[in-house]
C-alpha cells in the first residue's frame, strides 16, 4: 500500500505533446520522484494480447501483459514522495498537429490518440475523480504560467527548478526514458536540453507520397473533434 502522503499524478498523452518534457519537469520538483515512462506501451507493442503492428517483426514476450503491467504501476513505491505515470492514451495533454507525419517513420493512425484520450476523459468524469487537460502548445507559449495552474490543479509544489536542468548522461536517459527499448530519437531533444522550449516544425519531406498526405489529412478530420472536446476543457493560467 502507498504512503498516505504520496502524491500520484498520472499524464495521458498522444505523440509529440510535450509529455516526455513534463517527465522531467517532475524530475526537478523538488522532492524524491519516480518515473514511470509509458510502462503500457509494452504489452501494446509487445505483449501477447498487442494489437499494434509496429513492431511486428519482435516476438510477443509473455511477461508484458497488460494485467503484470498494471500490477507494476500499482506498487507502493516506498519512500517515494511522487510518482508520475507518463503514458500515452493510445497503448491528457493534447495537441493537434501537422508535425506528425514528418517525425515518424512509420505513421499509424492508431496512435494520433485523440479519441482514445476524449473516452479516457470521459471515463474519469463518470467515475467522479480529478482531471487536468494540459494543451501543449499553451505549454510551450507559457511555460511557467502553465506549471504553477497544473501544479495547483494537482496538488503539486511549484518550484522555479522545474524548468531548469542539466543535460542528461546516456545512463540517466536509459533510466528514465527507456533508452534501451525506444532508442534516444524519440527523446534526446529533451534529454539534451535544459528548459521547455518550442522547437522549429520540420517541413513534410520531399518523398511524402500523396496516399501518405491523404492519410494524414484524414486521421487530423477524423481527430478534430475529439481534440475541439478536450481543448474546450483545457487547463488556464
Amino acid at each position: 500500500m502507498a504512503d498516505s502522503k504520496q502524491k500520484r499524478v498520472a499524464l495521458w498523452g498522444i505523440p509529440r505533446s510535450v509529455s516526455s518534457a513534463m517527465a522531467r519537469v517532475m524530475l526537478n520538483s523538488g522532492v524524491k520522484t519516480k518515473i514511470l515512462y509509458e510502462p503500457f506501451a509494452d504489452p501494446y507493442y509487445l505483449g501477447p494480447e498487442r494489437t499494434s503492428a509496429r513492431y511486428a517483426s519482435r516476438e510477443a514476450d509473455p511477461e508484458k501483459s497488460y494485467e503484470k503491467t498494471k500490477s507494476l504501476v500499482e506498487q507502493p513505491y516506498t519512500g517515494y514522495d511522487l510518482v508520475f505515470l507518463k503514458e500515452m492514451a493510445y497503448q491528457m495533454s493534447g495537441r493537434l498537429t501537422e508535425e506528425w507525419l514528418p517525425s515518424w517513420t512509420y505513421f499509424d493512425p492508431a496512435e494520433a490518440g485523440y479519441q482514445d484520450l476524449a473516452e479516457l476523459s470521459r471515463l474519469v468524469k463518470k467515475l467522479g475523480q480529478k482531471m487536468v487537460v494540459l494543451d501543449a502548445d499553451d505549454l510551450l507559449d507559457q511555460p511557467e504560467a502553465m506549471l504553477r495552474a497544473y501544479c495547483r490543479e494537482t496538488g503539486l509544489e511549484y518550484r522555479d527548478s522545474m524548468l531548469h536542468w542539466k543535460p542528461m548522461t546516456d545512463t540517466e536517459m536509459k533510466e528514465i526514458y527507456r533508452t534501451d527499448f525506444w532508442g534516444s530519437g524519440w527523446t534526446g531533444g529533451v534529454a539534451r536540453s535544459s528548459t521547455i522550449t518550442r522547437q522549429p516544425v520540420k517541413p513534410l519531406p520531399d518523398d511524402v507520397s500523396k496516399e501518405d498526405f491523404a492519410v494524414l489529412e484524414k486521421t487530423i478530420q477524423d481527430s478534430l473533434p475529439f481534440y475541439e472536446e478536450l481543448h474546450a476543457l483545457r487547463l488556464k493560467p
